[in-house]
């Protein structure tokens, strides 16, 4: 077995059972994860985290996503762009709150 600095399960080699908490993958599929445990890779995404632990950027294809924050920790933005466009954005949703109650969508 072979294991990250957070001690998530990165290759086992032969039978056994996972100790960890991290699913290192489930049929062809495999996960990677970073040393602080956050999901990296799945399938075709390589998702991409800040210093807070929160989702900045997933690359799927020919499209990244990206996510923006506040001060709060709240997700304020999250807009999705062409990879090969130049980064014209296809899709742009702003969020809304009030304290920490979400009360609106802008797509």
């Amino acid at each position: 077995y072979y294991y990250d600095k957070a001690g998530n399960l990165l290759d086992n080699e032969g039978q056994g059972a996972v100790m960890s908490n991290r699913l290192p993958g489930c049929g062809r599929d495999r996960y990677g994860y970073n040393e602080w445990g956050e999901l990296t890779t799945r399938r075709d995404q390589q998702l991409e985290w800040n210093a807070q632990g929160q989702l900045t950027r997933v690359i799927s294809g020919n499209t990244e996503t990206h996510y923006g924050y506040d001060a709060l920790g709240r997700r304020t933005r999250k807009a999705t762009y062409g990879r090969h466009t130049g980064h014209t954005a296809r899709s742009r949703t702003d969020f809304v709150w009030e304290g920490f109650r979400l009360l609106q969508e802008n797509v």
